[in-house]
Formats: structure tokens, C-alpha cells, sequence
């Protein structure tokens, strides 16, 4: 339950330099006085499904006609577009709290999933990604750490996926936490070489996790 969207905000809101979405749950017929923009799902949805971007009264009225449920999550929409005009969406896994990279998305649009920013069809961005990989402790990770630290302590799971950006001044941005996360090793390895060596460091963490609770836990 620390994982849901309303509730994590009130978790994480005050840890410095992190910018988290302040989703809050409304029925359709009190969604009035918003300041725009704002971005709006279903309640319960996952994948996208129904998430949209909205900009003015007009275009929130077409979206709840067009919606049909009765309940919506709505936050205020978060710009994390680089200079390229790109959108970038870094995958971290926290297993027994310590962060490691999971994949780097790329795409033109602000709603990112890895499966449909065109990875496989661009050598630049698994160039970056790739480097991504490579640069994670040094770059990222050494520009956010104590924020992890504290997002780890605070949700105090032995397995969570964070969804994160980054904004133009260099705070990092938390879309969403899961720890039903999907950590997978199917890209293939003809187009990502570099994929299969760094989900295998993921896979031996969780691994020895899973280890070191049985020993600390065993069998009555």
C-alpha cells in the first residue's frame, strides 16, 4: 500500500531535490477549479491505460465523456523534457535497498514505455543507453543517491521499482513505485548486447537477497 500513487506523495514529498506527483483521488462530479495542467487516469489503471495530459476545462470535459468511470487519479503534470526534446525514463530496482538500473527509455512523447520508444530502432539511444549502464554509479547515482537512500528507507521494501525522470534543473522525478515491477532479461541480445551482463548483476542481487533472508529466517 506505500506503493500507491495517493498515498506516496505523503511519504516522500519533503526529501530534497525530488519532485513526486501529489495524485489525489476524486469522483467525477467534484473535479472543479483545477489548475492546469494536470495529468488524469482512470482510478486503478496501470500501462497508460486512460492517462492523458489536460490543458484546459474543454479538453478535461471531452476526457470525462469519453471516461466513463466514476472515480479518477488526477496530479499536476511534471515537465521533465530535456533540452533534445526528448523524454527520459530511468527503470531503478531497489533490492534490499540498494539502487541499480534496470533500463533507460527514450521517446517523444511524455508518456514513455520502453516497449514503444522505438529502442530497437535507434543505434543512438542504445548508444545512450548502453552508456547509461556503464556511467550508473558515477553519473546517476552519484547525482541522486541520497535521495534513493531516503526513498528506500522510507518505503522499507526488500524489492520496489521506481519509475523516475529527470527535470531541466536536475531534480529527479518519481513517477511511480511497484513492487510488481517488470526486471527482464528478453530484449534481444543481437540489437541490446550490453542488456544480458547488467540484468544478470540485477538477477545475483535479488538472488543472494533471497538468500540472506532464508538464513536469517529459517525453517521452524
Amino acid at each position: 500500500m506505500k506503493c500507491r500513487r495517493d498515498y506516496l506523495f505523503s511519504l516522500l514529498f519533503d526529501i530534497n531535490g525530488l519532485v513526486v506527483p501529489n495524485y489525489k483521488l476524486y469522483n467525477r462530479h467534484e473535479i472543479k477549479n483545477i489548475t492546469f495542467p494536470i495529468i488524469i487516469r482512470p482510478e486503478g489503471s496501470h500501462a497508460g491505460i486512460g492517462l492523458q495530459k489536460i490543458n484546459s476545462d474543454d479538453e478535461l470535459e471531452n476526457y470525462l465523456t469519453e471516461q466513463r468511470q466514476s472515480k479518477f487519479m488526477i496530479a499536476n503534470y511534471i515537465d521533465y523534457q530535456s533540452t533534445d526534446g526528448k523524454f527520459r525514463k530511468f527503470r531503478i530496482v531497489l533490492i534490499d535497498k540498494k539502487p541499480y538500473l534496470a533500463h533507460l527509455a527514450i521517446g517523444d512523447h511524455w508518456i514513455v514505455h520502453y516497449m514503444a520508444a522505438g529502442m530497437d530502432n535507434s543505434s543512438e539511444k542504445r548508444a545512450e543507453e548502453e552508456n547509461a549502464f556503464i556511467e550508473f554509479n558515477t553519473k546517476f547515482l552519484s547525482r541522486h543517491k541520497t535521495i534513493l537512500s531516503l526513498i528506500a528507507t522510507r518505503l522499507d521494501m526488500d524489492y520496489v521499482v521506481l519509475d523516475c525522470g529527470e527535470t531541466d534543473d536536475g531534480r529527479l522525478v518519481l513517477f511511480e513505485a511497484d513492487n510488481r515491477g517488470w526486471i527482464h532479461s528478453v530484449d534481444p541480445p543481437n540489437i541490446f548486447p550490453y542488456k544480458a551482463s547488467a540484468m544478470a548483476i540485477i538477477f545475483d542481487a535479488f538472488s543472494k537477497m533471497l538468500a540472506d533472508r532464508k538464513l536469517a529466517f529459517p525453517a521452524a
